[in-house]
C-alpha cells in the first residue's frame, strides 16, 4: 500500500510541474549543422536572486562555471532574454557557428546574431534611448524620481566582446555570453540606456 501511495504522489508532483509554463516554452529551434558544447569544462548552477534581504528570493538563475573560473559566471542568451530581461523570445537559430535570436522587446524587434568564433554580437536594429531631465517631487519625506525614457531610433550595432578578453561559448540550444555582459547590455527593462544614439 505505502508503494503506491508514493506512486501516486510522484504522478501528481509529475503532473502539476509539468503542466507550468516554463521561460522558452514557446520558443521555435531551427538548428541546422548540429550545435554542440563548444567547451564541455562547465560546471551548472543555480543562483538564487533576492530583494533587499537573503529570506525574499525572488528568482533563481542558471548559469555555467567555465573552466573552473567561479569569478566570470556566463548565462545562456536566449535564456536570459526570455526570463530575466523578459523580452519576448521567439526563435534561436544555429547554422554554421552563429546562433540567431529573433527577439522583440519595448515594442521594436531586435535579432541578434551570436558569433562564437569571433566572439561577437550583432543586431542590425539595436533600440536607443536616453533618459531626459528627470523630475524631482517631495513626497512625504522621501524623494521621487519620475523618468521617462524616450525613443531615439534604431541602428546596427557590433558588440566584439574578444575585444575585451570575453569568450562567447557555444551551446545545444543557446550561446552562453558573461553575466556581467549580459547584464550590461540587456537589462529590464530590454534595452541599452544610451545618450548618444
Amino acid at each position: 500500500m505505502k508503494k503506491v501511495h508514493v506512486l501516486f504522489m510522484a504522478l501528481i508532483f509529475a503532473a502539476v510541474f509539468s503542466a507550468c509554463k516554463q521561460a522558452g516554452d514557446d520558443i521555435t529551434y531551427i538548428m541546422s549543422g548540429n550545435p554542440q558544447e563548444e567547451n564541455t569544462n562547465f560546471e551548472s548552477r543555480a543562483v538564487s536572486v533576492i530583494n533587499g534581504k537573503d529570506t525574499d528570493v525572488v528568482e533563481t538563475l542558471y548559469l555555467r562555471i567555465y573552466n573552473g573560473n567561479e569569478y566570470l559566471q556566463y548565462v545562456g542568451l536566449k535564456y536570459w532574454l526570455s526570463t530575466a530581461c523578459r523580452a519576448s523570445v521567439s526563435s534561436i537559430s544555429y547554422s554554421s557557428g552563429k546562433y540567431t535570436i529573433a527577439a522583440q522587446a519595448l515594442g521594436k524587434s531586435f535579432p541578434l546574431e551570436i558569433n562564437t568564433a569571433a566572439n561577437t554580437i550583432y543586431c542590425p536594429t539595436w533600440a536607443g534611448f536616453i533618459f531626459p531631465n528627470q523630475n524631482v517631487s517631495l513626497k512625504t519625506d522621501t524623494i521621487m524620481f519620475y523618468v521617462k525614457k524616450i525613443f531615439t531610433g534604431q541602428k546596427s550595432i557590433t558588440f566584439n566582446l574578444g575585444q575585451y578578453g570575453f569568450k562567447i561559448y557555444g551551446g545545444l540550444e543557446d550561446a552562453y555570453i558573461p553575466l556581467c555582459v549580459a547584464n550590461q547590455l540587456f537589462t529590464a527593462p530590454m534595452t541599452l540606456i544610451s545618450d548618444n544614439f
